[in-house]
C-alpha cells in the first residue's frame, strides 16, 4: 500500500456568518462545472468511467450534423472513500472530521481540498484545508494557485503511458475523480508535464473578481542506482568510515561516527556516478528505488548527528 503523507495547514478558521458567494467554473475546456478543482490521481492504466452509450443517445443527430456537443454530463464520477475521525471540542462537545482517499483506484493521489468538522448536532464548527500526497510523488508543493508533483520513472522503462485524473469536490464536500487525459513516451528522455486549470468567478456585493487554479503533473526519467555508498568524512577532509548498500537496504537511520562532520553520499547507475553532500543541517536523505510499480518510489534515511 502507498505511503500516505497528510499535511494540514496549521490555521484552522472558524466559520463565520457572511455574504453568499455566486460561483461560476469553468475548465481549460471551456466546459462548465459546478463543483471546485481540489487534485488528481495518477494512473498509468485507463480509467473508463465515460457514458458513451446515454451520450450517443442523447446527442448522435447533433454530432451526425458535425457538432461536438458538451460531454460533462456524461462523465462518470468515481467517488473517494471517507474516513471519519471522533473528537471532542474543548467546552465537551462531541464532533468529527471526514477525510477522504483513493486507496481504491491503483494510482497516486495529489489532493488538495477543504475538510469540515460538524458537531454530533449538525452544526458546522470548523474547515481547514488539508494537502495529501501519495508515495511515487516527489517536489510535491501546495497551494490554492498552484498544487503540483513529479512522477519520476527509470531511464530504463521504455514506454510509458500515464493518466492524470482530475478530481473535484461537490456542495457537500465529497470528494470524486473523473476520467482525465493521458501523457505518453516511447522514448524515455527528457520531460513531460500535464495541467488542469480551473478559473473561478465569485461575485460579492455586485463586484466581480476571478481565480485560477492549477494543478500540475509532471514526469521525468532519472537514473535509478544499482548501488550507493556512504563515505563519512572528518573536518580535515580525510574519510573515517565507508558503507556500500543496495537501495532498497538502506537502514531507517544512520548515526555517523563522533568526528564525523560531512557525509558524501555516492550512487551508483550504469556508468555514470553522482554524488551530493550531507552536513549536519540535512536530518535526511531520499533515493530512487524501482518497487512493483513502473514509476520510482523512495526509500529515506534518517541521519542521527551526534
Amino acid at each position: 500500500m502507498n505511503k500516505r503523507i497528510l499535511i494540514l495547514m496549521l490555521a484552522m478558521t472558524l466559520l463565520l456568518t457572511g455574504c453568499q458567494l455566486a460561483v461560476e467554473t469553468v475548465n481549460e475546456q471551456g466546459m462548465h462545472n459546478p463543483d471546485r478543482l481540489v487534485g488528481v490521481v495518477v494512473t498509468t492504466e485507463y480509467l473508463d468511467l465515460f457514458d458513451m452509450e446515454g451520450y450517443l443517445d442523447d446527442n448522435l443527430g447533433a454530432i451526425m450534423a458535425g457538432k461536438n456537443p458538451d460531454q460533462f454530463d456524461y462523465q462518470g464520477r468515481l467517488y473517494a472513500q471517507e474516513e471519519v475521525e471522533y473528537s471532542i471540542t474543548e467546552d465537551g462537545k462531541d464532533c468529527y472530521t471526514t477525510y477522504y482517499n483513493f486507496d481504491h483506484v491503483d494510482g497516486i493521489a495529489l489532493l488538495y481540498y477543504t475538510a469540515y468538522t460538524y458537531t454530533e448536532s449538525g452544526e458546522l464548527l470548523a474547515e481547514f484545508t488539508i494537502g495529501v500526497t501519495d508515495d511515487g510523488l516527489w517536489d510535491v508543493h501546495f497551494s490554492m494557485e498552484l498544487t503540483e508533483g513529479s512522477v519520476y520513472f527509470s531511464e530504463n522503462s521504455g514506454e510509458i503511458m500515464l493518466y492524470v485524473n482530475p478530481v473535484y469536490q461537490d456542495s457537500d464536500g465529497k470528494l470524486y475523480l473523473v476520467q482525465g487525459d493521458c501523457m505518453h513516451s516511447a522514448d524515455g528522455l527528457g520531460s513531460m508535464s500535464m495541467w488542469y486549470t480551473e478559473t473561478q468567478t465569485e461575485t460579492t456585493g455586485g463586484e466581480s473578481s476571478t481565480r485560477k487554479r492549477e494543478i500540475k503533473i509532471t514526469a521525468e526519467w532519472v537514473p535509478v542506482a544499482e548501488r550507493l555508498a556512504l563515505i563519512q568524512m572528518n573536518a580535515e577532509n580525510q574519510i573515517i568510515a565507508r558503507q556500500e548498500y543496495i537501495p532498497e537496504e538502506l537502514p531507517e537511520e544512520l548515526t555517523p561516527e563522533a568526528d564525523c562532520a560531512y557525509i558524501i553520499l555516492e550512487q551508483y547507475a550504469g556508468g555514470e556516478v553522482t554524488r551530493q553532500m550531507l552536513q549536519k543541517e540535512d536530518t535526511y536523505f531520499t533515493v530512487h528505488i524501482m518497487g512493483d510499480a513502473p514509476y520510482c518510489l523512495g526509500t529515506s534515511t534518517n541521519i542521527l548527528w551526534p
